[in-house]
């Protein structure tokens, strides 16, 4: 943690991150701007999970509660994962790439399809093949270093389309590993409705989506597990109302059922940690070809006998929490589901069992790089993204470093 804790806080001071410093081992405090306030649902599961010795804090979030230079606070206007016009939500392309452009040193070539990455014979990259998606030409672009950072999946199946005589098997993959060890998080679920909150008058309460977190808690507590899990929970848009088929009644009463219900409507995600496997990996589909004409990436996820134990407590305490708040609960997911997408092209000190060294660089091929969810050995249980990006910002300085030394 010590190697990339200063690259989290140099993330934290360019995209902005709201949160509160709660001191804990597992979650590790950051230059946060101000929380922004708990959801009434939020204080009710709070209090409930206080029942059961379960903390809720504030949730962190690259979304400013204050305004940072030309960003705005947030405004709570509504559903932050369909975008945001003022940019308190933090996205690439207007906190980093547009102000990289402004400076004259960097060219986006908009419509590409990456389907391979050259090897010379002197084993060093030298560019990437792409087709041009508005002319179907044929392309390349040259360069020193090559980064690929095509978020997990496609950035496996890219370096696996780049086969040549060096690397029959894919590009850096000398070890057989790249497509192995893939760790998605996997989740379950728990819909509910909060007893306090039925008919009570509806409120807009969806800008800015969650406003709290359950953090890990049982990593220190006895368990018959490897790993823990977290809670991500009111995030639900008020727009869909799909849960509410599954209200009994008919006519005025299922009407007033419906009505009464839509307040309290709660959406409760535990969040686990896989690990890794023989039978979950990525591939390339040998039948299936996409409109380009390249294979597609296809994922194999079997979950094991410890995600399993994970998924069945994660799903228990959620209930548990649920119920100790007074909730009436709707429905349990009974299967694991995956969401974020990790690993398949990991890091590692030994290049027989690992694709890239401790700064994303190939083993094999020493002016390859790879930044992504791709790279995690392990997952943990929370977003990924902020390691993701504290770990490209490392690179970025190796990079830098190398080229200057004329080492790549």
């Amino acid at each position: 943690y010590k190697d990339i804790e200063p690259y989290y806080t140099r993330i934290e001071r360019e995209v902005g991150v709201c949160g509160n410093r709660d001191g804990l081992e597992d979650l590790p405090d950051g230059e946060f701007l101000p929380p922004v306030p708990m959801k009434c649902s939020d204080l009710i599961v709070k209090r409930g999970a206080q029942k059961l010795g379960v903390k809720v804090i504030h949730v962190r979030k690259s979304t400013l509660s204050r305004a940072r230079g030309a960003r705005p606070a947030c405004h709570f206007c509504g559903n932050c994962m369909a975008g945001c016009d003022v940019v308190a939500k933090y996205n690439s392309a207007d906190v980093h790439i547009a102000p990289a452009m402004k400076t004259g040193k960097l060219e986006v070539r908009h419509n590409a399809i990456a389907y391979e990455v050259p090897v010379s014979t002197e084993n060093r990259v030298t560019g990437v093949k792409y087709i041009d998606r508005e002319t179907k030409a044929q392309q390349e672009v040259y360069g020193k270093a090559v980064v690929v950072s095509c978020a997990c999946v496609q950035s496996v199946a890219l370096l696996q389309m780049s086969k040549s005589r060096l690397y029959p098997n894919g590009l850096a993959n000398s070890s057989g590993a790249l497509g192995k060890h893939f760790i998605p998080h996997f989740t379950g679920g728990v819909q509910c409705f909060l007893g306090e909150l039925i008919g009570k008058p509806p409120v807009n309460d969806e800008g800015f989506l969650d406003h709290a977190y359950v953090p890990s808690f049982m990593h220190n507590r006895k368990r018959d597990y490897a790993r823990s899990f977290g809670v991500q929970f009111n995030y639900q848009n008020r727009r869909a109302v799909g849960w509410a088929r599954d209200i009994p009644g008919f006519g005025r009463s299922y009407k007033k059922a419906v009505q009464e219900r839509y307040p309290a409507f709660l959406t409760f995600s535990p969040y686990g940690e896989m690990l890794p496997n023989p039978n979950t990996y990525i591939d390339l589909d040998p039948d299936k070809k996409d409109k380009w004409g390249l294979p597609m990436a296809r994922r194999t996820v079997t979950w094991g006998d410890n995600d399993w134990k994970v998924f069945h407590d994660m799903t228990a305490w959620s209930r548990r929490i649920l119920e100790a708040s007074g909730a009436e609960i709707l429905a349990v997911s009974d299967q694991p589901r995956t969401n974020h997408e990790l690993g398949g092209c990991r890091m590692g000190s030994d290049p027989k069992t690992s694709v890239l060294n401790q700064w994303c660089q190939s083993h094999d091929v020493k002016n390859l790089f790879v930044v992504d969810g791709s790279v995690f050995p392990s997952a943990s249980e929370k977003n990924p993204t902020h390691t993701i990006m504290a770990l490209a910002a490392r690179t970025a300085d190796y990079l830098g470093e190398q080229l200057k030394k004329g080492e790549l």
